[in-house]
């Protein structure tokens, strides 16, 4: 089963002009609609820093998504 990915960006400190590191996030979801409802949440929290709906083009643990088919 093909499953699309999030990845997120946060700030470490909640004010990026005092520390401007970041710590990377992902999770793994069974459909585009349930990783686009969870991206919209993350895209209104202050901390995020940016946050990625990604298909699987090729991997050793997830199907590739059929329109990213590498072969």
């Amino acid at each position: 089963m093909s499953r699309v990915l999030l990845v997120w960006s946060t700030y470490v400190h909640p004010d990026p002009e005092v520390n401007d590191s970041v710590e990377d996030h992902w999770t793994v979801h069974e459909s585009l609609s349930e990783a686009q409802e969870e991206y919209w949440r993350l895209m209104y929290l202050g901390s995020t820093k940016s946050v990625s709906v990604c298909g699987v083009i090729q991997s050793s643990d997830y199907s590739a998504m059929p329109e990213f088919y590498l072969g």
